[in-house]
């Protein structure tokens, strides 16, 4: 429920900015807000597991926080790429026909 109350956060705010014209204050808020929730949570994980973290812990949060927005466009392509019955997995191509329904279709190679 949060996941999809975020996102229609994000859509919304990236409508909005689009849609009369380009309102860049908007977006750079939407892209600080983003920032700083994945840089909160990046922090708290280089806290908690030290050792999951061993060479740069805060240049990763500081790398994540930048990039954060950029996950939004990394979701879309999923959804676009998962509207499809075909995946294509190493030298294999899948057909999904339900959750417990895969066919193996062709082997590249």
């Amino acid at each position: 429920v949060l996941g999809l109350i975020l996102t229609t956060f994000n859509v919304y705010v990236v409508t909005r900015c689009f849609s009369r014209g380009f309102d860049p204050e908007l977006l750079a808020c939407w892209w600080a807000a983003r920032s700083i929730s994945v840089g909160a949570i990046l922090a708290t994980l280089v806290t908690r597991l030290p050792d999951r973290f061993q060479s740069h812990p805060w240049l990763t949060v500081l790398v994540g926080a930048f990039l954060a927005p950029f996950l939004q466009v990394l979701y879309v392509v999923n959804f676009c790429a998962s509207l499809g019955n075909r995946v294509r997995w190493g030298p294999f191509t899948y057909r999904l026909s339900g959750p417990q329904s895969v066919e193996v279709l062709d082997r590249a190679g």
